[in-house]
Formats: C-alpha cells, sequence, structure tokens
C-alpha cells in the first residue's frame, strides 16, 4: 500500500518524548493523520493539539481510558505504557511501544543493594514481557536494540522493528562555530556524552585514557567533553581521573552546555565511547557530529556502528583507549582521509536519520496495528 493510499487515523501520543514527539506528529499530521500529544511538560512548536495531564499512576489512567483515538503511542516507560496496556484490554485499543534506550541495563545501573537490583530487574523483565506483549507493535530506534529484544522476547520478535529518529539538522547547519570552548590550541577534539550511570561514565574514562596517548603526539591538543549529567557522582569520578592525567590542562570538562552544534562546528574530531553493556541504544550524540561533519572515532558497541560505517564515515574501534587513540591520530594524521570519511558521514546521515523517513515508516506501522489488531471488532 503506498502513502496516498494509508487511510487517515486519530492518534494519541501518550507521554512521548516531548521534542520527538512533536516531530513525529508534525510529519504524521503532514499525512493527513490527526494527532494529539498528552504530557505533563511542555511540548515544542504547535500547541493547538498539545493536551496538558497529570503525570499520575491512577489519574493518568482515569484520563486514558475517557480518550476515544483509534491508536496509541508512547515512548515512556513504564507508567505510561502500562497505562496503555490496561487501556487496551479494557477498551479494546491498539498502541506502538517505542524504546530509545537498553531498558534493563538502565534499570539495572540503577545505585541499588544487589539483591534489591535483582529484584528490581525480575519486576521490570516480567513488566517488559506485558507490554511488549499487548503492543500492536514494538518499535526500537537501532538495529542493535531491535535484536536485543528479539533475542529477550522471542515470542514476540515479528511485532519488533526498527525505524530510526530524525535530528534537527538546520540548528547543525546554522551554528556558529565556538572555538574558544577549548583553553589549549589545535587540533580540538570533542566528546558529547550523558554520564548518568557506570556503563556511559567508563566509556567517558576511556576517552580521558585515549586523549592522553593523542596528547604524547599532538602536545598541544585540547580536549573538550560536553557532558549532559545531574550526577555529581559521576562528574566527580570523571574530575578525579582528569586530575591524574598529565595532560590535565589541556582538557576541559563543561556541563550541561546548550550549544552542542557550535562545539561541533569547532571541532577537529569527535570521540564517543560506551559500554558493552551500558543503556546506549543508538547514540544522538554521534549523529550531530557526524550531520555537522566531524571526523569521527567511536566504539564497536552497542548501536555505535550503525551510525559510523567504518573506514568510509569514520572509525570504529573495539572498547580499548589504545584502539582509539590510534584510529584518532590517523586520522589527525591524514587530513585529506579524515575530510573524505566526514564528508561522505554528513551526506549517509540524512539519507537514513530524518523526520520525513520516520514519519512515513511510522504511519504503515499506526495503519497495520489498527487493519490487523485481533482485538478490533
Amino acid at each position: 500500500m503506498n502513502q496516498s493510499q494509508l487511510p487517515y487515523l486519530d492518534i494519541g501520543f501518550w507521554f512521548p518524548r516531548p521534542e520527538r514527539g512533536a516531530k513525529l506528529a508534525q510529519e504524521l499530521r503532514a499525512q493527513g493523520h490527526q494527532v494529539t500529544i498528552y504530557h505533563s511538560l511542555p511540548i515544542p512548536g504547535d500547541q493547538t493539539w498539545v493536551r496538558q495531564v497529570r503525570y499520575g499512576r491512577l489519574s493518568g489512567l482515569l484520563t486514558i481510558l475517557k480518550l476515544k483515538h483509534d491508536v496509541f503511542y508512547t515512548s515512556h516507560s513504564f507508567t505510561p505504557v502500562l497505562q496503555l496496556l490496561l487501556n487496551k484490554w479494557i477498551r479494546r485499543k491498539p498502541y506502538i511501544y517505542t524504546l530509545n534506550g537498553v531498558i534493563w541495563s538502565y534499570y539495572q545501573e540503577r545505585n541499588a543493594p544487589i539483591p534489591l537490583v535483582r529484584a528490581k530487574n525480575a519486576f521490570y523483565g516480567a513488566l517488559l514481557q506485558a507490554v511488549v506483549g499487548g503492543a500492536g507493535a514494538v518499535v526500537a530506534n537501532s538495529e542493535f536494540l531491535a535484536n536485543q529484544l528479539k533475542a529477550r522476547l522471542p515470542r514476540h520478535a515479528t511485532k519488533i522493528s526498527t525505524i530510526y529518529n530524525g535530528i534537527d539538522y538546520e540548528t547543525i547547519d546554522q551554528a556558529v562555530a565556538a572555538p574558544t570552548a577549548w583553553d589549549g590550541g589545535e587540533p580540538r577534539l570533542l566528546s558529547v556524552l550523558t554520564l548518568n550511570f557506570e556503563g556511559k561514565t567508563r566509556g567517558a574514562l576511556l576517552l580521558l585514557d585515549a586523549f592522553e596517548e593523542i596528547a604524547r603526539r599532538y602536545p598541544k591538543a585540547s580536549y573538550v567533553i560536553a557532558a549532559k549529567s545531574a550526577s555529581p557522582k559521576w562528574l566527580a569520578l570523571i574530575e578525579s581521573h582528569r586530575q591524574n592525567l598529565d595532560c590535565i590542562d589541556q582538557i576541559k570538562i563543561e556541563v550541561n552546555r546548550t550549544d552542542v552544534s557550535s562545539l561541533l562546528a569547532a571541532a577537529s574530531l569527535f570521540m564517543y565511547a560506551t559500554s558493552a553493556n551500558s543503556s546506549d541504544s543508538l547514540p544522538r550524540a554521534l549523529l550531530e557530529a557526524q550531520a555537522a561533519g566531524v571526523p569521527i572515532v567511536t566504539t564497536d558497541t552497542t548501536g555505535c556502528a550503525e551510525v559510523v560505517a567504518d573506514g568510509e564515515t569514520g572509525k570504529v574501534v573495539p572498547e580499548d583507549f589504545r584502539a582509539m587513540a590510534a584510529a584518532a591520530i590517523a586520522l589527525l594524521d591524514d587530513r585529506d582521509k579524515a575530510v573524505h570519511q566526514s564528508a561522505a558521514g554528513a551526506i549517509a546521515v540524512r539519507e537514513r536519520f530524518n523526520w520525513a523517513a520516520m514519519g512515513i515508516a511510522y504511519s504503515e506501522a499506526f495503519v497495520h496495528i489498527t487493519d490487523r489488531s485481533p482485538l478490533l471488532p
């Protein structure tokens, strides 16, 4: 069925990620669907179809039971998707459940005594089984995550698929370079990381060790880690590690900067690392760096290799600081190769990760589950 033949639906977005939910809703409306977003947080863009609702277990359920949409969507765990599951049981309304991270690693990384961690993992595992089983379709934002879900939940493998997110290319393309963010000289290296749990923080420690190796080859190099974090614990660990490096004066840790696109516009090289068992799925920071045309070195963990094609649009290396440093030095030494790879990456990322393609894929998924759901009359 081509896009022009798809029937129009009335879709309810139940606590999506605010920015991505707004973009997806915009694309679906452009195709003729009616989309209403329900959330307790501010939603960017057109407010015509935004409804502010309370985030609560009972109050949210009572609200959703009164809504008359054809189909629902959420990318939020676990209260909203459980409410959609109950709504399906009670009112026979199908839903799509989207995951943007490795949810079991996320809960495992929460700070708690080991017996409590095990209990939580068992509890959340049961919840995941239930909400995936009840969903008309389950969408992962990476092939890596989709395959992980299929391996854990083989009974539901046929309903699990991958739909890539888009990113804001306009902001990246219009960015004004901010080289003053680096205190030292060139080359200017950059990492953009979320430091909220151990798995991602181990990636940051690897990158710091890699930069120490790079600084021996490039003694005037400078490095900025732009860290999104609300965790004093992990930020303190990173700062403590920095203090023990010989190149301490060449490294700056910037917390919660809002001008990442301006940092990308000034960077000579982008490095990203994440632990194999972190909650990362497909790091958005890699998409933005590739879109900005910055040469990239990343680890072969989680979904990183889905963004960066080794030797074509960047370098993908094992989770080892020496391998990271060697690949970074090789690109810094061979600027022609680095420019060629980054230019290819800037084209490739726009072809694969864009809102229009995302909207078409979701439109087909919504139509499919409303047509095929065995619970519908």
